[in-house]
């Protein structure tokens, strides 16, 4: 079934109106337009109360109003600045209308990167075995002792600079080279590899 909405005067179906507190009905203005007649009445009384706060809404409105009509089943997404389809939200930001996907992982990228870069400068910035002091991809960081080890950076890199400082003074920064050979138990010629460090406590076992 359709309705037509009393304020757009747009034909729509039911689901774009919202039913009323009475068991049957629906209400006169559409969804869109329902919302947009409480944000102005929710604007007005604000005013009264504190302006200054009003003008910042009135501004927000203002942004989102020149958005134009929201397709069903669409979100915003604040940094492409465009509707996207639902299903390219996560869930957590569709519900708080944040960041499309895409958009989500390029941001938790570069947070990634400028916090290893700042973990790489911590460390002295170069390979303490070789001297490499080139792209940050290449760096890792080697635990000294394996059984002091709380977690790997896959994971540290989710946490703030100041929690992983800990862990980062249990490691020397080697390069991604150098940091396979100390975990080589072999020499090329087969014979035992002096600088040999155990890469886990299983291998300990």
């Amino acid at each position: 079934m359709e309705k037509k909405c009393r304020k757009c005067d747009m034909v729509k179906p039911l689901s774009e109106f919202n039913k009323k507190n009475t068991k049957h009905g629906y209400e006169l203005d559409c969804k869109i337009c329902f919302r947009a007649n409480e944000r102005k009445r929710r604007l007005v009384r604000i005013m009264k109360i504190d302006p200054e706060h009003g003008n910042r809404l009135a501004k927000i409105q203002e942004e989102r109003d020149s958005r134009g009509e929201k397709p069903i089943e669409h979100a915003w997404c604040y940094n492409c600045k465009i509707y996207k389809h639902e299903s390219d939200f996560s869930k957590s930001n569709l519900n708080n209308s944040g960041q499309c996907r895409e958009c989500s992982n390029d941001k938790d990228i570069q947070r990634n990167r400028l916090l290893k870069l700042k973990a790489i400068e911590y460390k002295g910035g170069v390979c303490v075995r070789c001297g490499f002091d080139g792209h940050y991809s290449s760096f890792d960081f080697h635990h000294l002792n394996p059984s002091e080890k709380e977690f790997m950076w896959t994971k540290a890199r989710k946490s703030t600079f100041e929690k992983i400082k800990d862990e980062l003074d249990k490691c020397d920064l080697l390069c991604s080279n150098c940091h396979s050979v100390v975990h080589s138990k072999l020499n090329n010629d087969g014979s035992l590899n002096k600088e040999y460090v155990i890469s886990s406590k299983n291998e300990e076992n």
